[in-house]
C-alpha cells in the first residue's frame, strides 16, 4: 500500500512549541488532510509537547480504517529533542515509556516502534 503522509510538527508552532494558532484550525487541517487522501499521520510527543498527539486524537479518533499514526521519537527529558547517536539506541525502557504515554494520548492500546530499516523493535497491534 502506498502512503501519503502528513507531519504534525508545524501545527504546534516555531521550534515545535505550541500552539501555533487556534486548536480548531489544527483540528480542521488534520481532518482535511485525511479527507484529501493522507493515510499516514506522523506525530511525536515532543511536538507541543504532546499537543500534536492530543490534536490527532481529538480530530481523528476513532481512526479511519487504513490510517496509520506514527510516533513518538526517542528523546530525553520532557521538552528537549535529543537524537540518539547513529551508532547506538536509547534504552529499551525509555522507548517503552514514551510509547506507553503516546498510546494513552493517541487512544491506542499499544504502539509499535520502527527503526530506519523498518524493523519493529516493540510489539505491534494492527492499525485501526
Amino acid at each position: 500500500m502506498r502512503r501519503l503522509g502528513f507531519g504534525t510538527a508545524q501545527l504546534t508552532g516555531p521550534g515545535y512549541r505550541g500552539p501555533r494558532g487556534a486548536a480548531e484550525d489544527a483540528l480542521a487541517v488534520l481532518r482535511r488532510a485525511v479527507e484529501r487522501g493522507v493515510t499516514l499521520i506522523d506525530t511525536a510527543d515532543n511536538y507541543g509537547p504532546s499537543l500534536a498527539e492530543e490534536w490527532v486524537t481529538e480530530a481523528l479518533h476513532p481512526y479511519p480504517r487504513g490510517l496509520l499514526v506514527a510516533g513518538p521519537r526517542a528523546r530525553s527529558g520532557t521538552s528537549v529533542w535529543t537524537p540518539s547517536p547513529s551508532n547506538s539506541s536509547p534504552p529499551r525502557a525509555h522507548l517503552e515509556e514514551n510509547l506507553d504515554a503516546a498510546a494513552v494520548r493517541l487512544s491506542r492500546e499499544e504502539m509499535s516502534r520502527l527503526d530506519a530499516s523498518g524493523r519493529v523493535s516493540l510489539p505491534s497491534s494492527p492499525p485501526a
